[in-house]
């Protein structure tokens, strides 16, 4: 804001030779005005006399000004002391005037503002600017310059319509009146009247309380004040504290954004574990009742064996019992009695082959009934009869290695010595969840080419690539120490190492979307093969 030096003196002057060391300059900041008023006062004057010095300064009545600090309007009886200043600071009131208020203006100002006016009414007559100028044109083949005045009006004609030539694409304005409108001659005399200070609303909302934007106070006319606000400005705020506000605001945001999302992604992850956890107790009791329905049916096998295979594995076992027996004979006997021992072994082996062979006889006549009584049901349903055959322990396919010339003795040793009879993972000892599968997926497979899983860990092996980089460097090296012990194993067998390098050069690749498995089932149930997607 301008500042103007107070002109017009305080209400008590001050005398040669008074001293200034109690005086405060006080700062009268109008309303409405960009220019200010400043003097010097006592701190024992009141704002009553501060409101006697603007009436003497402005010629108004003392009434009309209302003065403020910080928003709050100060009485007359208060002292520019309880202000909160000191002598020879200074102070800003808020001056609020109920009627309008005529500040000083110089000559030079006045002088400037009458040839204004006195130029617009000059113009104002006139109606437009003239303009004279030469313009050449052609007449009889001769040039000629000719003067032609132009005519600028003031006024904006009105658009009354027109016509276009459809050939050239000219076009053509009707004409309006060139006469200015008439104008009220000015008497000097200001003219207030009901229809030009009225303004009718027509469903207009308006910040204001009075109903008509164009009243001000003049003589005779008086607005109340009385719900006006005085608006106060705040401190400056620069672009950078700006942009740092908004950048505090920003962050808030985030980080409630973020703690939602990691809310939920926490509350997904407690789901997800209390699924997991509630999966593999489901797991474990699956696991366990499958051990018990194979415990019973080997028991039931043994009790009443129906099928070759179940035979064989009786004659097995007595071959075992039988080697046991004879190896404790052997270390515990000696002499006379130890061919007592061994006579009476031998008659037990004999009972018990008996025994066996009465159970096969019995076992075959049953399974040639039934096999007579299913093929006499696929004739009479005419279905095709389909022969399937299996083989002993485990079903091989193309994309694995041809380990069906390895005798059975050979992977009994892969899995008892190499393997330690247990899963490389896990240590899992029991046989029918082990599965022997291929360690390098991208190669065929081989004795040191395989490794000991459960069904559940091969079908995570099989999606990896490179088996390498996926386990530590501890169990690497210790599956590839088994791998050394299984390849100078087999190769002093004789025939083995060409045979299975014929065989390896023979046999495609398993494709990459596809991983075949050699799964282990119950030895009641038929061998099958399963495949695993890399995916």
């Amino acid at each position: 804001m301008a500042t103007v030096e107070a002109s017009v003196p305080s209400a008590e002057p001050q005398e040669e030779g008074e001293s200034t060391e109690d005086k405060v300059e006080v700062v009268f900041a109008i309303e409405n005005s960009s220019e200010d008023v400043k003097d010097l006062f006592s701190l024992s004057d009141s704002v009553q006399k501060l409101k006697e010095y603007l009436s003497q300064k402005f010629g108004n009545s003392s009434d009309t000004f209302i003065l403020s600090l910080d928003g709050e309007t100060l009485s007359n009886n208060a002292t520019v002391d309880q202000f909160g200043v000191v002598a020879g600071s200074s102070i800003e009131l808020q001056v609020k005037i109920l009627t309008p208020l005529a500040l000083p203006v110089s000559k030079e100002e006045e002088e400037e503002e009458k040839l204004k006016k006195e130029k617009e009414r000059e113009e104002e007559e006139l109606g437009y600017d003239e303009r004279i100028f030469t313009v050449q044109v052609r007449l009889a083949q001769e040039m000629k310059e000719l003067l032609v005045k132009m005519e600028k009006a003031r006024i904006k004609k009105p658009f009354l319509g027109g016509y276009r030539d459809k050939q050239t694409g000219q076009e053509y304005h009707h004409a309006s009146a060139q006469t200015l409108p008439r104008r009220k001659p000015d008497t000097g005399i200001a003219m207030f009247e009901r229809d030009t200070q009225t303004v009718f609303t027509r469903n207009c909302y308006q910040q204001v309380m009075v109903d008509a934007a164009t009243q001000m106070n003049q003589t005779g006319c008086y607005i109340t004040s009385v719900t006006d606000k005085i608006k106060i400005p705040g401190p400056y705020e620069t672009a950078d504290e700006y942009h740092g506000k908004i950048l505090k605001k920003i962050i808030i945001l985030q980080s409630h954004w973020r703690r939602w999302l990691a809310t939920k992604y926490v509350n997904a992850v407690r789901e997800e574990k209390l699924m997991r956890e509630l999966w593999e107790r489901e797991e474990a009791l699956r696991k366990q009742r499958e051990r018990e329905a194979r415990r019973k049916a080997e028991f039931e096998r043994r009790m009443n064996p129906r099928t070759k295979k179940d035979f064989d594995l009786l004659y097995h076992a007595l071959e075992m019992w039988r080697k046991d027996e004879l190896e404790r004979i052997n270390n515990t006997t000696a002499g006379p009695e130890r061919k007592a021992a061994l006579c009476m072994l031998l008659e037990q082996e004999a009972t018990l082959i008996a025994s066996i062979g009465r159970h096969k006889v019995v076992a075959d006549v049953e399974n040639q009934d039934k096999q007579v009584k299913q093929f006499l049901e696929a004739v009479n349903t005419q279905h095709t009869l389909l022969f399937y055959a299996t083989f002993p322990t485990f079903t091989y396919t193309k994309s694995t290695l041809a380990i069906t010339k390895t005798a059975e003795s050979d992977l009994r040793y892969l899995i008892e010595n190499i393997w330690a009879g247990q899963s490389a993972v896990s240590g899992e000892k029991d046989l029918f969840e082990l599965i022997l599968v291929r360690w390098n997926i991208t190669e065929h497979w081989s004795p040191w080419n395989c490794i000991l899983l459960t069904t559940d860990e091969a079908r995570a092996h099989v999606k990896l690539d490179d088996p390498e980089k996926a386990y530590s460097s501890q169990f690497t090296d210790k599956i590839r120490q088994r791998h050394i012990l299984a390849r100078n194993y087999f190769t002093q067998i004789p025939g083995m190492m060409e045979e299975m390098s014929t065989k390896v050069k023979e046999l495609p690749l398993p494709r990459p979307k596809e991983r075949i498995i050699v799964v282990r089932q119950h030895p009641q149930e038929q061998h099958q093969q399963l495949t695993v997607d890399s995916n």
